[in-house]
């Protein structure tokens, strides 16, 4: 028997104001694990960028993200984690589902809820 699947990408129509603001936040949250570079090319800069089209990426409002990132903070843990998960760490579902303790169906709800939640905070 096939499982229903969950769209996570998913946004209803009343969350996406707050939807478009968390994606800003998430461009400002930006998360990168350690390279481990050796200490000899530590300070090493490439010059390749010089041959390369420069990329236009969207603005990041700082303040606005600097305000939401205090408001998810705040969030209840779960919200929070379902939250962050969605927006600035975005690995499978399958592992935040067995981080949390939850099933796709309740990590999709906390995410609803998360985004919910918000909305009444920034209102």
């Amino acid at each position: 028997m096939k499982t229903p699947t969950v769209d996570f990408a998913r946004v209803e129509d009343r969350h996406r104001a707050i939807h478009d603001r968390l994606r800003n936040w998430s461009r400002w949250v930006v998360v990168h694990p350690h390279a481990g570079v050796h200490p000899m090319f530590k300070n090493y800069r490439s010059h390749a960028w010089q041959w390369h089209t420069p990329e236009h990426r969207e603005t990041c409002d700082t303040l606005d993200a600097q305000w939401l990132e205090r408001l998810v903070a705040k969030l209840p843990s779960r919200h929070r984690d379902a939250v962050r998960w969605a927006y600035v760490y975005r690995y499978t579902p399958a592992i935040a589902c067995r981080e949390l303790g939850l099933s796709y169906d309740g990590l999709f709800k906390h995410l609803r809820d998360g985004r919910q939640m918000l909305m009444v905070m920034v209102d």
